[in-house]
């Protein structure tokens, strides 16, 4: 394997190093020589300037690059958007493609085949398109599953704020998924009542249609449950973003506004179903706050600050 590397004029390279020196003259064009001690498997060939230096086994060669570490090279420099180098962005990522996923079943899917209050329609338009039923089931699966990974994204961005709260907003997410996976058993049963199984054919068709409504009520139920748990871990969030100093303090401000919208809706549900759709109607501009934090993340991104040993014990606290 060939290396071929382009000495510029006025350097030097010695024997598993290479020292740049400054030019003076760019225009200036004179013989330069090299000398490189004895190195097994390695071949020097010198010319007019540029000098190019070819070795024969590329192993060696990476010691004579450069004398500065690899995180110090040229091409590092401006920093490197990968996850490592910006966390925030790569959470906003996931975010913001868990959140499709959650949009395309828990919105999408519902709007194109329940027709609330007809049990009989809803049941046609699932038996019609059966595929893009049980997408929504997969897609809620899916959302949830990932969410998960979300959820650790943003642990790692802001526990240096503080652990214990990061923790915490971990564990309300966690908290939420098993409630939404049981959630998706209701959906499975509308599915079965409205293809007709042949042990259910004890009951008429209206009867199964009737059931599969009841079991779809339940799913919309078992959301509404889950959904003071979509508010109440954004309350740590909020916190955290708020005293975090690299992420806009009116972010926090909205994303605590959001995670009371939730809760607010979720017990609504509970208590006055009848004024569900009213306040989910007015708790719209508070729950984009979530929406414009993804974004901010997945857009601007975020990059924590290195922490003294005092500040973790702090950040710890």
């Amino acid at each position: 394997m060939l290396l071929l590397l382009e000495i510029p004029a006025d350097s030097t390279i010695l024997d598993g190093w290479s020292a740049t020196l400054s030019l003076t003259d760019y225009g200036r064009v004179a013989r330069h020589a090299i000398t490189i001690p004895p190195r097994p498997g390695a071949e020097v060939l010198v010319s007019e300037l540029p000098v190019f230096v070819v070795w024969r086994n590329i192993l060696p060669a990476f010691t004579v690059i450069s004398c500065r570490p690899f995180h110090q090279a040229p091409y590092n420099k401006g920093g490197n958007m990968s996850s490592a180098k910006n966390p925030g962005r790569f959470a906003g990522l996931l975010y913001v493609l868990t959140s499709i996923v959650g949009f395309f079943a828990m919105m999408y899917v519902p709007t194109k085949l329940i027709v609330h209050g007809n049990a009989a329609a809803t049941a046609n338009n699932i038996a019609a398109s059966e595929t893009l039923f049980r997408l929504g089931i997969a897609g809620e699966l899916i959302g949830y599953a990932g969410f998960i990974f979300v959820a650790l994204a943003l642990y790692d961005l802001l526990k240096g704020v503080n652990r214990r709260h990061a923790s915490l907003m971990v564990l309300l997410i966690v908290v939420s998924v098993p409630i939404a996976f049981l959630n998706e058993l209701n959906s499975m049963a509308a599915l079965v009542l409205v293809r007709g199984a042949d042990f259910l054919s004890i009951f008429d068709k209206p009867q199964r249609e009737a059931l599969a409504m009841l079991f779809l009520n339940l799913h919309f139920y078992g959301f509404v449950v889950a959904e003071i748990f979509s508010g109440l871990w954004l309350l740590p969030l909020a916190l955290l973003v708020y005293r975090s100093r690299f992420l806009p303090r009116f972010l926090g401000v909205w994303l605590a506004l959001a995670g009371f919208a939730w809760v607010v809706l979720s017990l609504t549900g509970v208590l006055s179903l009848q004024y569900y759709d009213k306040v989910f109607t007015f708790t719209q501009p508070a729950v984009f706050g979530e929406l414009a934090f993804m974004f901010w993340l997945l857009i601007k991104g975020a990059k924590p600050p290195a922490l003294d040993p005092t500040a973790s014990s702090s950040a710890a606290a």
